[in-house]
């Protein structure tokens, strides 16, 4: 690293919004994340999750199944209020350890999935203590005491190829969204592609 040199104000303005460092701290030389981490970071305080939704009337995506995977636990819900009902879950396990940081994980989460988390927790009125959007992308959204976490902005490629390069057991698949979201709702939806629903979350998440 000793030939690269961080664009100054991008760096200041990452030191600043996103480390967040203590008072009289310098700015970092590099752009990386080396300061402010929490110790607690583990896989005890990560959850992941992933979101699937269809459009409605006006284009909006609105969700219609959440499934999210916190040590051994795995859960889900669909339907109507499914993003109500996952947030309430996230909660409870947060505040289960006040003093820790939860951080939810959604790979690519910050271009989609953190858009309809953002509108639940307004719709709830949970208070959100800390919220950045740069270039589309919400890469900054803290609650409580949970912060979202996008991996693909430390990763390159997609899901998939992730993956596979590092030979896990469980790969992305796939399934048609466009004739999923056809059917207007979940309820709708045949069975025999719920349960291809199912499989697919399972995979995102795992």
């Amino acid at each position: 690293y000793d030939k690269h040199k961080c664009n100054a104000k991008r760096a200041a303005y990452y030191h600043a919004k996103v480390m967040k460092p203590n008072a009289g701290e310098e700015a970092p030389k590099y752009l990386l994340p080396r300061t402010n981490m929490e110790k607690e970071n583990t896989e005890d305080f990560v959850i992941h999750f992933d979101i699937e939704s269809m459009p409605d009337a006006n284009r909006i995506h609105q969700p219609y199944a959440v499934d999210y995977a916190h040590r051994k636990t795995y859960n889900g819900y669909r339907g109507a209020g499914c993003m109500r009902k996952f947030i309430e879950d996230v909660m409870r396990i947060a505040g289960e350890c006040p003093d820790k940081i939860f951080y939810l994980n959604a790979y690519n989460g910050a271009k989609f999935d953190m858009y309809p988390l953002f509108r639940e927790l307004l719709d709830m009125k949970i208070p959100i203590s800390s919220f950045v959007v740069n270039c589309g992308a919400i890469i900054i959204l803290e609650f409580a005491n949970l912060k979202v976490f996008d991996m693909y902005k430390h990763c390159q490629g997609d899901l998939r190829t992730n993956l596979i390069n590092a030979k896990c057991k469980v790969l992305k698949g796939d399934i048609d969204h466009d004739k999923i979201a056809s059917f207007g709702s979940y309820e709708a939806i045949p069975e025999d592609m719920k349960k291809d629903i199912d499989t697919y979350l399972k995979a995102d998440v795992l």
